[in-house]
């Protein structure tokens, strides 16, 4: 991996996906940078990363569904802080996928957590279509009214905050 800035950090959310549901099949966007849908051999659903929504979404969502950590490697450069490694575990079912490139003697390097939204395709994409507007461009062929009373009516009826769960 080359070092990235970390302001320009992108999810790799298809690798994420992959990792989590099998073969990606196909990859649909969303009307908002940082959310994508996939289709894949064993599952699918939403990959959100947590900086594509604002605190108060994050708030909500975060009563119904946590986040999971991707763990990045970040090193200290004189110029600002690059991602140089990423330790996605927490997406692997077990099996442990890093990969670094840094220069270990240049400048410290610490881990971060980076918060990365999952709906999977079952019930959790409600949570995300109800409570935001954050939605898959053409993987339904329904009008946004349509989808919007399925979200809810799918959230009203499976959604449980998270608290109730434990």
């Amino acid at each position: 991996m080359r070092p990235v800035p970390i302001k320009d950090f992108r999810v790799p959310t298809r690798r994420l996906a992959g990792m989590m549901w099998g073969e990606v099949n196909a990859t649909y966007r969303c009307n908002r940078r940082g959310a994508s849908y996939y289709s894949c051999s064993g599952h699918g659903g939403y990959m959100v990363d947590s900086r594509a929504l604002t605190a108060r979404e994050r708030r909500k969502i975060d009563k119904y569904k946590l986040p999971l950590p991707l763990n990045l490697l970040v090193q200290h450069w004189p110029d600002g802080d690059k991602v140089v490694g990423v330790n996605a575990n927490w997406f692997t079912c077990g099996r442990p996928r890093r990969y670094f490139w840094y220069f270990p003697n240049a400048w410290p390097v610490e881990w971060q957590e980076l918060p990365v939204y999952v709906f999977e395709e079952d019930c959790d994409w409600a949570i995300l279509e109800h409570l935001t507007d954050v939605c898959a461009d053409g993987h339904i062929n329904t009008t946004e009214r349509q989808r919007k009373a399925a979200a809810r009516q799918c959230f009203n009826r499976w959604a449980k905050p998270v608290e109730e769960r434990q």
